[in-house]
């Protein structure tokens, strides 16, 4: 074959930072060195729009040439921007390869469960109170497609696959009535997730909080100018990978969560009381 598809363990748990990095970083070396070896011309990795950061003066959308700056600390966005940087280097080692990176927004649909989904289903037990960054998704449908295209075209460099355009926040919460819990402060917020992380009741760390809070979707543009369209908006994407009832809960939290959320909210509304 004269094309790799490298599939990162985007997924894996962030508790478990060496095999995170063991298979997305240690791994596309070890897949681009066997592709150099065996005369590939070809590779595409998926990543994920997590690589520019979410950082309040993000443009609004974020495009192909923005820079690179995943949020301190959040490792998923980290490694997937250097094992960006690793097939950027293996393409322009020699003339007529073609590295193919997707920068791919939060993925929903069925059978889909990943912290971002969650959150863009209202599912996710934690909110930041005043933050209002807008919402942007791609429907697992349309992801595998731009999957396939990228396999079936030489598509050469970086292209981001999400649903056309976004929406506000107002919006999305009134696309899911009754699933929105109260807003911690964000201070309040970070420790929740803190001592969740310190003491390994939760596997996702406090350097999550800007990108539930923070903008950074994304512009299809490129990709579409390619001919791929997505088939679902946002809404309908979201609305096709919501429960039917509740609001969910994620394994990171479980049952303990509540009972740290509503200590977060007695000590903010406390700290207001004594202002």
């Amino acid at each position: 074959a004269d094309t790799v598809v490298h599939l990162a363990a985007i997924v894996s748990p962030i508790l478990d930072e060496p095999l995170m990095t063991r298979v997305n970083c240690d791994g596309t070396r070890r897949v681009l060195d066997a592709a150099a070896t065996s005369g590939v011309r070809k590779v595409v990795r998926p990543s994920s729009a997590t690589v520019y950061g979410a950082w309040l003066n993000n443009p609004v959308p974020l495009t192909e040439d923005a820079p690179l700056r995943p949020n301190p600390g959040f490792l998923p966005a980290i490694l997937d921007a250097e094992s960006e940087r690793l097939v950027a280097q293996w393409r322009d080692a020699r003339p007529g390869r073609i590295g193919t990176r997707l920068r791919i927004a939060p993925v929903v649909g069925p059978g889909v469960g990943s912290l971002f989904a969650a959150i863009a289903t209202g599912q996710a037990p934690l909110r930041v109170h005043n933050a209002t960054p807008p919402v942007q998704v791609v429907h697992v449908e349309d992801a595998a497609s731009a999957l396939a295209a990228a396999v079936d075209h030489d598509l050469d460099g970086v292209y981001n696959t999400a649903a056309d355009g976004w929406m506000t926040h107002e919006e999305w919460e009134a696309l899911l009535p009754r699933r929105h819990l109260p807003g911690l402060p964000y201070e309040a917020a970070e420790r929740m997730l803190a001592a969740l992380w310190t003491s390994g009741l939760a596997d996702v760390p406090p350097s999550v909080l800007p990108y539930i809070s923070q903008p950074w979707v994304i512009a299809n543009d490129r990709l579409k100018g390619t001919g791929w369209a997505p088939r679902h908006t946002n809404e309908e994407a979201i609305l096709l990978s919501a429960p039917s009832g509740g609001t969910g809960a994620l394994p990171w939290v479980a049952a303990v969560g509540a009972v740290i959320a509503g200590a977060g909210i007695a000590t903010w509304w406390l700290s207001r009381r004594r202002r």
